[in-house]
């Protein structure tokens, strides 16, 4: 019995419908995690994913991802960081953490 070959990247050809995911990741060139990732966020309905989109760019336009954008819509903004930064007070001697704030 002869081993299944995955498809090489760029064969889009050899993608078949019922193809699995790892032969999909292998066409695009990327890793299943990743393929289930852009899965997810294409399954974000478009009014939706508009909405979390000008919500993330209004409060942090540097920090705006498809991660974070994933996580407002699961309804987990603690994900999101909510422009949430930890300071850390350190010992000026030994380094160890005094305090820990999120400000």
């Amino acid at each position: 019995m002869k081993k299944r070959q995955r498809p090489h990247y760029g064969d889009h050809a050899a993608l078949r419908p019922g193809a699995s995911i790892r032969d999909a990741a292998a066409v695009l060139g990327i890793s299943k995690t990743e393929l289930a990732a852009w899965c997810k966020l294409a399954a974000i309905p478009e009014a939706d994913f508009e909405r979390h989109l000008a919500a993330s760019l209004a409060t942090d336009p540097k920090r705006t991802s498809a991660r974070r954008i994933m996580s407002m819509h699961a309804g987990n903004p603690s994900r999101a960081r909510d422009n949430k930064r930890r300071t850390f007070i350190c010992c000026p001697h030994c380094g160890e953490v005094l305090t820990d704030a999120t400000l």
